[in-house]
C-alpha cells in the first residue's frame, strides 16, 4: 500500500480519518492553517516534493503550492483550463465557481472540486494507485455529519455529485 499526501478540503480530511493514508489540508482561501496529515507518519507537515495530489481552489495558487507535488503528481484546479498558470504540473480544470452558481450553492466550491478530483483519481482496476478514498466514502461522511440537517445534506450531496459527474 502506498502512502498519499495531498492538499485538499476539510470534508475530504474527515473522510480519510477512516484510512491509513496521509492527507494535507490546505485552507489558504479560508484561514492560515498550515496543514494536517492523517495516517502513519513521522512529521505533521507536508514538505516540498511529497504530495501526490493537489486540490487548488483558486487557479493562481497552483504556482504557490505546486512545489509540494512529487514528480508525476497531479492537480485539480478550480478555473478554466485556459486560465491555469503554465507549469510542468499535470492539471485538470473545473470551473467550480460557475457550477456552484448553477446549482444555487455558492459555498459548495470545495465539494465540487473534491467530487471532480475523485472522478479523476479513484482507485480502479486501471488505476490501482488512485486516491485514498472513493466518492462513496465521502458520501458516508456527509451522511454522518449532516444527518440532522436534510437541506444541508442534500445540498452537499448535490455539490459532490456535480463535480463527480462533470465531464469537462
Amino acid at each position: 500500500m502506498s502512502t498519499y499526501s495531498m492538499y485538499c478540503c476539510v470534508i475530504c480530511a474527515i473522510g480519510i480519518f477512516r484510512t491509513s493514508f496521509f492527507v494535507f489540508v490546505e485552507m489558504s482561501a479560508v484561514a492560515d492553517i498550515p496543514g494536517l496529515k492523517v495516517g502513519n507518519f513521522s512529521s505533521p507537515l507536508i514538505r516540498p516534493l511529497q504530495a501526490d495530489g493537489l486540490l487548488v481552489l483558486k487557479a493562481e495558487n497552483l504556482l504557490q503550492h505546486g512545489a509540494f507535488l512529487k514528480p508525476g503528481g497531479w492537480a485539480v484546479v478550480n478555473g478554466h483550463q485556459d486560465n491555469i498558470p503554465e507549469t510542468d504540473i499535470s492539471a485538470d480544470a473545473i470551473d467550480a465557481d460557475t457550477l456552484a452558481q448553477k446549482i444555487e450553492n455558492p459555498k459548495s466550491v470545495n465539494l465540487i472540486v473534491l467530487g471532480f478530483a475523485l472522478s479523476k483519481t479513484e482507485p480502479a482496476a486501471d488505476n490501482p494507485d488512485g486516491l485514498y478514498c472513493r466518492v462513496e466514502d465521502i458520501k458516508a461522511v456527509l451522511n454522518e455529519r449532516f444527518a440532522k440537517n436534510k437541506m444541508l445534506l442534500d445540498a452537499s450531496m448535490n455539490a459532490l455529485q456535480t463535480g463527480y459527474g462533470f465531464d469537462g
